[in-house]
């Protein structure tokens, strides 16, 4: 049996919007490539990172730390435990799985960007925040991207974290509608 064309979900939306239902609906797998699905979501990625992996690699090329790092993630780290403790390694670990999960959510990966053009943070509540640098900035502009969501949970040595990517909502009608 082939691809049977999902019938129009009705949406709160209107055509005043700058959206039509139809630009809501999901897509034919062969492509219709560049069309919204949702009048929000640009995407959604997720990435599981092994904590005892990320130690491995710390330790058999400590040069990587500069180039997947920012020194404020660098700093952060080391404010959960001296250089190689565990609260260290799984504080890295967790910035790696944002930056994966964040370049997946892009739809991108790391073609057009370095690793440091993404860094994350904790807010004081604890809660994992997103910042943009260089190409990855430009990149969210051009893609209509708004603002990024990151969550992170871990579990014994490995550590999860999921990124939604916004549309901004000010950039309706733009390149990235299709």
């Amino acid at each position: 049996m082939g691809w049977i064309p999902p019938k129009p979900i009705a949406h709160a939306h209107t055509p005043a919007d700058g959206f039509t239902p139809t630009q809501y609906n999901t897509l034919h797998p062969s492509g219709m490539k560049g069309m919204r699905v949702s009048p929000w979501l640009h995407g959604i990625g997720i990435d599981v990172t092994s904590i005892s992996r990320m130690r491995t690699t710390l330790q058999r090329t400590p040069s990587v730390l500069g180039r997947l790092f920012t020194p404020e993630e660098q700093f952060d780290a080391l404010n959960r435990g001296e250089e190689g403790s565990d609260g260290y390694v799984a504080y890295l670990a967790g910035a790696f799985a944002v930056k994966e999960a964040v370049a997946k959510a892009f739809g991108t990966g790391f073609r057009e960007m370095a690793w440091t053009d993404i860094a994350t943070s904790r807010n004081r509540l604890g809660k994992p925040e997103v910042h943009l640098a260089g190409v990855a900035t430009l990149l969210a502009t051009r893609l209509g991207i708004g603002t990024v969501h990151v969550s992170l949970t871990s579990e014994g040595d490995h550590i999860t974290a999921m990124a939604l990517a916004e549309y901004d909502p000010n950039t309706r009608g733009s390149s990235h509608d299709g």
